[in-house]
């Protein structure tokens, strides 16, 4: 769904796929979120918390979502295909 490239402090950068089960956690624990709200109004705070639940499942991130928002940049790209440039 997303790529995520992550640069924690004093760390070398690194690369996350946030996938659907990413995007469900933070669905399921946060009130009122939902795909389409995020795609229509992109938030960081949310993009930060997606990324979080992304790099604790492979494992690239222990500690807690404050800590990881404290402490890296994201930069967060779409995967869903671009209609705008659509093949010949």
């Amino acid at each position: 769904m997303f790529t995520i490239t992550v640069k924690p402090d004093g760390v070398e950068a690194f690369t996350v796929e946030a996938t659907s089960r990413d995007v469900l956690n933070w669905e399921r624990t946060n009130k009122g979120v939902n795909l389409k709200k995020l795609e229509q109004a992109p938030s960081m705070v949310d993009f930060y918390k997606i990324a979080h639940f992304a790099v604790q499942r492979t494992g690239q991130w222990a500690g807690s979502v404050d800590e990881f928002m404290a402490t890296c940049e994201i930069e967060v790209e779409d995967d869903e295909a671009d209609p705008t440039n659509a093949a010949p």
